[in-house]
């Protein structure tokens, strides 16, 4: 173990990182002075958008842009990680209360091979049950779905049909008088959160609400 953890020292000194989002020298994926930049831009704004709505983050910061993007779509579950521990670190613990249960919003099997992990559970699953908080994958996604941004309301709405149905390992028992937290990367439309909001409160979930990384 001594000896790998040399030869990783010795590759960092000669092919040293750098930050994803400015390129310059650094450690971690993403260097302190970015880090420093997106502590700045936290959120915890409450708005109602069919459902109670808590994002963390600004999409419109470029830098916020940045760490998203190459955490999605360029594998790096490093920043993911790190993203994490950010925002267990800096986000307030009172996010979390009255929440009795937290659900990632999932993506397809298909896309998850693809990808090999479902970047909401890498970021936010540690931020949940650091707080306390159980993180559970209630929810199967069983249809692979377009895009929703580039389509309008009701082809959006006729995309989500029957796209999502519960985990056969739990019951509407098992959910029934809870508080959801529901958790997902980026808001835009809001078109999946409702639907998977109604599909909850179906089971007998009383309350459902939304916590996303940030709001487009």
């Amino acid at each position: 173990m001594l000896a790998l953890k040399n030869i990783e020292e010795a590759m960092r000194s000669l092919f040293p990182e750098a930050c994803c989002l400015c390129q310059k020298q650094s450690d971690n994926p993403v260097c302190e002075d970015c880090e420093s930049i997106i502590k700045s831009e936290i959120k915890q704004r409450i708005e109602v958008n069919n459902i109670e709505l808590r994002y963390l983050l600004s999409y419109d910061i470029d830098l916020i842009q940045k760490w998203l993007h190459v955490i999605k779509f360029e594998g790096n579950s490093r920043a993911a990680i790190q993203l994490s521990q950010f925002l267990t670190k800096h986000v307030s613990p009172s996010l979390w209360n009255s929440c009795d249960l937290v659900i990632p919003v999932p993506i397809h099997r298909k896309r998850k091979r693809q990808r090999g992990y479902n970047q909401v559970d890498l970021v936010m699953k540690p931020v949940a049950v650091s707080n306390g908080v159980s993180y559970l994958d209630v929810i199967d996604r069983h249809k692979v779905t377009k895009p929703l941004f580039k389509l309008d309301r009701e082809e959006r709405k006729r995309e989500l049909e029957n796209a999502f149905r519960l985990n056969p390992s739990y019951t509407g028992e098992f959910l029934s008088d809870k508080t959801v937290c529901l958790v997902d990367d980026i808001f835009t439309t809001g078109a999946t959160l409702t639907v998977l909001s109604s599909l909850l409160k179906e089971y007998g979930v009383k309350k459902v609400i939304a916590v996303t990384l940030a709001r487009a």
